[in-house]
């Protein structure tokens, strides 16, 4: 019947790298870092030299790359990742924005991660209204930035993405939604405890030869 059935072995593994992946930012931490890096510095000396530390503290490369795989996100192309750093950090302390800028130039990388070799993704898009309330929701301070949001209205987006994404997800597809990045991580924060499966990206870091197949819109 084309059904795979697994084995109580194979249910454990599977189980395993599920939780692995849920954790998988406490395994990035100061000595990880710093052995990647020192690693990197052995092949790009130059590059090292001018980003970390002068760019990036070594703390504030940890909070970029934990905020990458707790999406996901792969950090195998460090080079690429300092490269973005060296950039966008003179200009950009906030943790959240500089993981923005990283994203952008791996853009590549994450579309192939949802698309394959397709070159076609689909997504369920989010309504102007519901982007426009997260936007206006979002708190700066000098220790970073966050959302703001009263728990109802919280709620009522979190409801109305669980209603937009279940035909895809019926239909065993992963669920992605597309937004902008303005309001992207913020999005995904308000939806990770209920959703953590469901990925978001933003469009300005598809490329832009990928074609966007929308199935939904999030709306409330």
């Amino acid at each position: 019947m084309g059904l795979t059935v697994w084995n109580p072995s194979g249910v454990l593994a599977l189980s395993l790298v599920k939780v692995l992946r849920k954790h998988t930012r406490a395994f990035i931490g100061l000595q990880e870092v710093s052995e990647l890096v020192d690693r990197l510095e052995k092949a790009y000396p130059a590059l090292v030299r001018e980003v970390v530390p002068k760019v990036v503290s070594l703390q504030q490369l940890v909070d970029v790359l934990r905020r990458l795989v707790d999406e996901r996100v792969s950090i195998r192309d460090l080079k690429s990742i300092l490269e973005a750093l060296a950039e966008g950090a003179p200009y950009e302390t906030d943790g959240v924005a500089l993981t923005e800028l990283v994203r952008a130039s791996l853009s590549m990388q994450i579309a192939h991660a949802h698309a394959g070799m397709g070159g076609e993704i689909s997504v369920v898009l989010i309504d102007p209204v519901v982007e426009d309330t997260i936007r206006s929701s979002i708190q700066y301070t000098n220790g970073g930035s966050y959302l703001a949001m009263e728990p109802e209205i919280s709620r009522s987006i979190i409801d109305a993405v669980v209603h937009s994404i279940s035909p895809v997800v019926k239909n065993g597809a992963q669920p992605v939604v597309l937004t902008t990045n303005a309001v992207r991580r913020y999005f995904r924060k308000l939806i990770e405890s209920d959703l953590p499966e469901v990925s978001v990206l933003s469009f300005e870091e598809l490329p832009g030869e990928l074609s966007i197949q929308p199935l939904g819109q999030v709306g409330i």
